[in-house]
């Protein structure tokens, strides 16, 4: 037994006595470190979370609440630090370590406003929203405005997760599908305006052959995911909500008007004014032209009123009433082979018409 300890225990001595001079080593091999402190340069405060880098490595340090930050064991040489924090100017330091010592630095950082995206809130009880999955998208007014869309398409297109498929070129008959779900005639998207359902029969038959123009609204919001059940039916995908805008609180009007091939012409008015509690805004919009086969054409009509009176300093009622006219050669019908050959765009249903009068009225409380 006493032959075997020394055999065993030998080795590991050996190793316990080496050991001390691999650490002996150290300070020459690593060099130095660098202390250092960063304060916001108008008030000489120090920052908490500032990022500091050695450039052209992976060493680094984060700032603690005195606002200062320690890199240890950095080879000899010549360095520079970067330093950064949001809301204040990027900045550089050079520094030279030398072996066994600390460099001490005092960094200045001066402010720089951020520009941050803008924030805007589909709602006003954190309770409900907080329980509901999914996502939310707006597209502004500015946006609308931007974009001159011809049709809806345009403008969903926009919009992450929303797939539009065009079928006559002109935006009348909304195929919209979210999430990877059947699009024709949005079966499975609720659409709204001003929060009222305005499909034909949409706890009946979904299937939406009727849009508004897209040109009368402020706003349109998306709201994804099968957590949309709260707001009607059909919400499997999700929802859209088109909001019009409120009327102005001065005398004010404007117009619009476009015109194009295929005899496209596209023509809007809106006025409005104030008296008192009460405010009226009035809509007219125009829209026509020949469609991409041969004859097909739509003529549209859309006339809306909105009536807000305000109750008290919480609260508002609207009444509001639409009429919109439609008359469209159109079909489903599609072409054989032989058709598509001679001529891709030919309709071999020339009679086939479709035509809408519609009548729409909403008397809306909002409290806020």
């Amino acid at each position: 037994m006493k032959t075997f300890t020394r055999v065993v225990f030998l080795p590991f001595i050996a190793l316990v006595v080496s050991f001390p001079s691999v650490s002996s080593q150290t300070p020459s091999t690593y060099g130095g470190s660098v202390r250092g402190v960063v304060l916001a340069k108008d008030t000489n405060e120090p920052l908490f979370g500032a990022n500091v880098l050695v450039l052209g490595t992976k060493i680094g340090a984060a700032t603690d609440r005195s606002g200062a930050f320690r890199i240890p064991l950095l080879p000899s040489g010549n360095y520079t630090l970067r330093v950064s924090m949001l809301g204040y100017a990027e900045t550089t330091v050079s520094i030279t370590i030398r072996n066994g010592e600390v460099s001490p630095v005092e960094i200045l950082l001066a402010p720089r406003p951020v520009d941050l995206p803008t924030v805007e809130i589909t709602g006003t009880h954190p309770a409900v929203f907080m329980k509901i999955p999914g996502s939310a998208e707006i597209v502004g007014h500015g946006m609308i405005a931007r974009s001159h869309p011809v049709g809806f398409n345009e403008i969903l297109r926009k919009v992450p997760g929303v797939v539009v498929r065009d079928e006559e070129g002109f935006g009348i008959r909304p195929n919209i599908g979210i999430r990877g779900l059947f699009p024709t005639r949005s079966g499975k998207v609720l659409l709204l305006e001003d929060g009222v359902p305005f499909t034909q029969a949409p706890y009946g038959d979904p299937a939406a052959y009727y849009h508004p123009p897209i040109t009368r609204f402020e706003r349109v919001e998306v709201l994804k995911g099968s957590g949309q059940i709260l707001f009607g039916p059909q919400t499997i995908g999700g929802v859209i909500n088109y909001l019009t805008p409120l009327p102005p609180t001065k005398t004010a009007a404007s117009a619009k008007f476009m015109t194009g091939n295929r005899n496209y012409l596209y023509g809007q008015i809106d006025a409005g004014t104030t008296w008192g509690p009460a405010s009226v805004l009035i809509d007219y919009s125009r829209k026509q032209g020949d469609l991409a086969r041969e004859n097909t054409s739509t003529r549209l009509n859309d006339l809306t009123g909105k009536l807000v009176w305000k109750l008290d300093e919480r609260s508002n009622l609207t009444l509001k009433a639409n009429l919109y006219t439609e008359t469209s050669n159109v079909t489903y019908a599609g072409l054989t082979k032989i058709e598509f050959e001679e001529n891709p765009f030919q309709n071999q249903f020339k009679d086939d018409w479709f035509y809408v009068t519609r009548y729409g009225t909403h008397l809306i409380y909002d409290r806020y």
